[in-house]
């Protein structure tokens, strides 16, 4: 068979460990595509393979292949040889879900800018609903009964968080992840488990009238917020959660509840997880709560915004970054004062488009000039949510979507 596709066994057997792909696979795909005559395929042969195997040849059908040719083409040498042509295939049928995940929408972004507009969208869809080979060969289903108009409408609605008019990586992430849509769905679909699933750890029912308050502080992190939080939630018997608090123990069981359903989870996906996990706590509703330190970028607040969950107030302490630098200095034992400034210059990066996503905030300012009793602001903010609370909070955690 290496004699027959022009390799010699050891590049064979390397390309055999490398896709994941059996010899007779390869072969097939080698003989299927003339891969003996061409040795590389241009674009304009791949066109016509996608023609004669896929029936793709409407306007919106080429700007696909074009963005699969550019995709396949690894090194961009103008032409897709096999090794690239059976590493791309192979990604397809067998890549893990992240990979496959990724390779989709980097075919959705036809333009490459790393959003999805509603052109491009619109593109896909008109490319691909009638199609079935070819929504399969791309590990897509796309609903054929949906119009492609409020097809686009829903997955914007949906995916588009930030209202920014495009879809980013992370927001197309986390809609696969955490939404059940039944025009939309990769169901790399089909080839791994065609039904989303749940972890269900934590069933929350708890009346408002009997859940304590619930309040997001944002804040610069530095050790004025961290004292007058922790003050604020000893004071009036409020759960103070923190990113920081996330114990070993507590990745170990967010591991463990996603290894259950054969997914693994990103290193940039445990915070949110554990935050939430701990704020659908019974117990938690109950007592009332104090979240400070999340989120702390956009992603993060995009994910919040995920999470079903209203609190009683949001609420942004502002004190100068020179002021908290000069304090820090004065103190006897403080941190490197240019960690501390790369710590807040993080923030500040941040923290308005934290705001744009969250709403409404009320600022606190809690800096040394400020002519308020800072700890009787927050209580006034406190007893203003009022004790008719009629509402019921109900909500399963989810630990994500199956692919």
């Amino acid at each position: 068979m290496g004699n027959t596709m022009g390799m010699s066994k050891k590049d064979l057997e390397k390309l055999v460990e490398e896709t994941n792909l059996t010899r007779d696979q390869l072969q097939s795909m080698f003989k299927t595509h003339n891969f003996k005559k061409h040795k590389k395929l241009t674009l304009d042969e791949l066109t016509e393979a996608m023609k004669k195997d896929l029936g793709l040849s409407t306007p919106d059908d080429l700007a696909l292949v074009k963005r699969l040719f550019f995709l396949f083409d690894v090194d961009s040498s103008g032409s897709i040889d096999f090794n690239e042509f059976a590493a791309g295939t192979a990604l397809l049928q067998s890549g893990s879900k992240e990979d496959k995940l990724y390779f989709i929408f980097q075919c959705i972004d036809l333009d490459g800018s790393g959003e999805i507009t509603q052109e491009e969208l619109t593109s896909i869809v008109r490319s691909l609903q009638k199609n079935p080979a070819a929504q399969e060969a791309l590990c897509l289903h796309i609903d054929p009964n949906v119009s492609v108009p409020k097809y686009v409408d829903e997955f914007f609605h949906q995916a588009d968080l930030d209202r920014s008019g495009s879809v980013s990586f992370g927001e197309f992430n986390r809609f696969i992840l955490n939404y059940s849509s039944k025009h939309f769905n990769t169901a790399a679909a089909s080839r791994i488990d065609p039904k989303p699933f749940q972890v269900e750890t934590v069933a929350t029912q708890v009346e408002k009238s009997r859940a304590g308050p619930s309040m997001v502080i944002l804040g610069p992190p530095c050790y004025e917020v961290q004292s007058l939080v922790q003050r604020f939630s000893d004071k009036f018997n409020l759960k103070q959660i923190h990113p920081d608090k996330m114990t070993d123990t507590d990745v170990l069981f967010l591991k463990q509840e996603y290894s259950k359903k054969g997914r693994t989870i990103q290193p940039d996906e445990f915070t949110s997880l554990y935050i939430e996990y701990q704020l659908y706590q019974p117990q938690v509703q109950e007592q009332g709560w104090l979240l400070e330190g999340f989120p702390s970028t956009k992603d993060e607040a995009m994910y919040w915004n995920q999470m079903g969950l209203t609190p009683d107030r949001i609420v942004r302490l502002i004190i100068p970054d020179e002021e908290i630098i000069s304090n820090a200095e004065q103190r006897i034992r403080h941190e490197p004062i240019e960690d501390l400034k790369a710590r807040l210059a993080k923030y500040d990066r941040h923290i308005i488009a934290i705001m744009s996503l969250l709403e409404p905030i009320t600022e606190v300012d809690i800096s040394s000039t400020a002519n308020v009793d800072v700890m009787s602001q927050m209580q006034e903010l406190l007893e203003d949510i009022g004790s008719n609370r009629t509402k019921t909070v109900t909500r399963k955690f989810s630990l994500g979507v199956q692919l």
